[in-house]
């Protein structure tokens, strides 16, 4: 029995040392490719994130844009001149005369309805172009306001017949850029 251990050896510490750095290696490199990964899922769903934020507003936009009837807003012709701001006519609420606003608040897109009215007569909702007996334009009365989208680096329309939507998110340092146009049904 003796004989069975003597022929026995056990590791050397050169061979110790070398199976340690091996195994940290291995460790190491598995920890960087599991971060790496981390990170490519991240910036994936930032981007996934602010494509879906954008679909969302530009979806609801441009479906009311191709419905109303009257588009309040006179824009620019041009991309250099956008601008944050639009009103027309809320096409779900064509009888009661409403209208929608869309801008830019901070980084959020708002989402306005309101109404215009003469203060003789503030139940009766008018048009946001007509004038009373002394040529005075109506007053205006927000009656709901929502938040649509957020994360909004900058939002722009302009155009003629064809109005162009120019939007960017920006999310974690991510930016994404959107652009869309429509016709507005009776767009002047």
């Amino acid at each position: 029995m003796i004989n069975k251990f003597k022929n026995q050896r056990g590791f050397t510490l050169m061979e110790i040392v070398s199976f340690i750095g091996l195994t940290a290696l291995i460790l190491l490199l598995t920890y960087n490719i599991s971060l790496l990964t981390s990170r490519s899922s991240n910036n994936g769903s930032v981007i996934t994130d602010n494509l879906e934020n954008g679909k969302i507003f530009l979806d609801k936009i441009t479906t009311e844009l191709r419905l109303t009837p009257y588009v309040v807003t006179i824009l620019p012709l041009t991309g250099e001149e956008k601008i944050s701001d639009i009103i027309f006519q809320d096409p779900d609420n064509l009888n009661d005369l409403k209208y929608s606003r869309y801008y830019l608040n901070g980084q959020k897109i708002v989402k306005q309805t309101i109404v215009y009215y003469f203060p003789i007569q503030p139940e009766i909702a008018v048009s946001p172009n007509e004038r009373d007996e002394e040529n005075n334009p109506p007053l205006s009365m927000v009656k709901n306001e929502e938040i649509i989208s957020n994360n909004v680096l900058t939002l722009g329309f302009y155009g003629a017949k064809l109005i162009n939507i120019d939007l960017k998110l920006n999310k974690n340092n991510k930016i994404t850029h959107l652009f869309t146009s429509v016709f507005a049904r009776n767009n002047q």
